[in-house]
C-alpha cells in the first residue's frame, strides 16, 4: 500500500506525463489550423507540466472558442 510520502511523489509525476497526453489528444480533437496546431505542439511537448496547462485554460476563454468555431464553419459564400 502507498503511504502519504509516495503518493506526494508519484502525483506530480504521473501529471506531468498525462497532462502533455491529454492536452495534445484535444488539440487534435480541435482541428486547429495547421500553424496554430504546431504552435500549441511546441508549447505542450517543450514545456512539459506548464504548456498543457496554458492550452487547457485557453481553449476554454473566449480566444480559444473563437478560433475552433471559424475553422468548423466552413467557407462562407
Amino acid at each position: 500500500m502507498l503511504g502519504l510520502t509516495e503518493l506526494l511523489i508519484f502525483t506530480p509525476i504521473i501529471a506531468a506525463f498525462a497532462l502533455p497526453i491529454v492536452a495534445l489528444i484535444m488539440l487534435v480533437r480541435d482541428g486547429l489550423e495547421g500553424t496554430q496546431t504546431a504552435i500549441w505542439v511546441l508549447v505542450i511537448v517543450l514545456a512539459t507540466v506548464i504548456g498543457p496547462i496554458v492550452y487547457l485554460i485557453w481553449r476554454t476563454t473566449d480566444s480559444g472558442k473563437a478560433s475552433r468555431s471559424n475553422f468548423n464553419q466552413g467557407p462562407t459564400i
